[in-house]
C-alpha cells in the first residue's frame, strides 16, 4: 500500500530506547490508541497518511515507529532512519538510564557525522524527553534536554506526555515544520495533496492498509 510517492511524503522515523514511549506518543497523535494497533511483528512500525502544516497545506506523511533495542555502538537504528526528513530522539523524563543512553547516541552520531554524511543530506533531529506528567517520579530535569540539544547542536528539544495528551502535537508540528524547512533547502519540497476532510480521505483515498502498515490522516490544531 502506498498513501503518496515516497519520495514526495516526508517521513519521520522516531528512535529511542525500550520503554521511552515512542509508540504511545505515535499513537496519542494519530488519536486512534484504542483501535490503531502496531501490526507489525517484525523491526518497525509504519503509518502513512497525511498532515497539515501551519500554512494550512496537507502533505502526505510516513512516520516509522523504530525497533525496541537499548543503545549499541553500530547505531543500527538511526541507520535504519538516515534517509528521513527528521529523527526524533527519544528518552523518559522518570528513567536516568534512557537519557544517558540518549547521551551516548548523540555523542557517537557527533563522531560519525562526516561518514553519515556520505550518504546524503542528514535529517533534521528533535529531542523529546518523555512521559512528562510523572511529576514526582521525574529523574531528568528539563534543562538536562536542553543541554543536549545545545551540546550537540540538535534543532529542538520538547517534552511531552502521552498519558495526558500534553504537547503531543506540538512534537510532531514541530518535527513536520523542521522537515518542511529542510526540504526547502534542498530544492525538494515536497508536494500538497488536494486538502479533503479526513473521513474522506481514510473511505476513498487509502487502499486496505498491508499486515504490516497502519494508515492515518494526522491534523494539526
Amino acid at each position: 500500500m502506498e498513501v503518496s510517492n515516497s519520495t514526495n511524503a516526508l517521513k519521520i522515523s522516531v528512535v529511542g530506547d525500550s520503554g521511552t514511549g515512542k509508540s504511545s506518543m505515535i499513537l496519542r497523535f494519530l488519536g486512534s490508541s484504542n483501535e490503531m494497533k502496531r501490526r507489525s511483528s517484525g523491526l518497525e512500525g509504519r503509518y502513512k497518511g497525511t498532515i497539515l502544516s501551519k500554512d494550512g497545506r496537507r502533505f502526505p506523511l510516513n512516520i516509522v515507529d523504530s525497533v525496541d533495542l537499548e543503545y549499541t555502538e553500530n547505531m543500527g537504528d538511526y541507520v535504519r532512519a538516515i534517509d528521513s526528513d527528521v529523527v526524533i530522539l527519544t528518552y523518559s523524563t522518570n528513567e536516568d538510564a534512557s537519557y544517558n543512553n540518549l547521551f551516548l547516541r548523540c555523542s557517537r552520531l557527533q563522531k560519525r557525522k562526516d561518514e553519515f554524511s556520505q550518504q546524503g543530506s542528514l535529517p533534521r533531529t528533535l529531542i523529546v524527553g518523555t512521559k512528562s506528567d510523572l511529576v514526582d517520579l521525574k529523574q531528568v530535569p528539563h534543562s538536562s534536554g536542553e543541554k543536549l540539544m545545545r551540546a550537540f547542536g540538535m534543532d529542538g528539544f520538547i517534552e511531552c506526555s502521552s498519558k495526558s495528551g500534553d504537547n503531543i502535537d506540538k512534537v510532531f508540528s514541530t518535527a513536520v515544520e523542521l522537515a518542511l524547512k529542510k526540504r526547502k533547502e534542498e530544492g525538494k519540497m515536497a508536494e500538497p495533496v488536494v486538502t479533503m476532510q479526513k473521513r474522506e480521505f481514510k473511505e476513498q483515498e487509502v487502499e486496505k492498509p498491508e499486515e504490516a502498515e497502519a494508515c492515518c490522516a494526522c491534523i494539526i490544531m
